[in-house]
């Protein structure tokens, strides 16, 4: 099944969440709770684990499901739907 974004897509969205809220990898660091270190790395497109992931999301105050796929903890819920689709199609035949 594949995956929802690929590293440099979610640099992309993290990038953007910060400049929209005007914060410093620094300060996100700090609300997620991690060291900086580890947020430069996901900016410099190293794929954050899931805990990092879910710090992530709740120092954005997003939710965590929508950063664990963003991040490629979890299936692309298009791509699901169309293995799904996929599935019934061969069922049918």
């Amino acid at each position: 099944m594949e995956m929802s974004t690929s590293p440099t897509e979610f640099t992309e969205w993290l990038l953007a969440k910060l400049d929209e809220k005007n914060w410093s990898q620094s300060e996100l660091a700090r609300k997620a709770g991690v060291k900086a270190a580890v947020i430069n790395r996901v900016v410099n497109g190293i794929r954050p684990g899931i805990e990092v992931s879910k710090a992530i999301a709740k120092a954005l105050n997003e939710p965590t499901e929508k950063v664990l796929r963003l991040s490629g903890h979890l299936p692309n819920l298009k791509a699901k739907k169309d293995d799904d689709a996929d599935e019934l199609r061969e069922r049918m035949v």
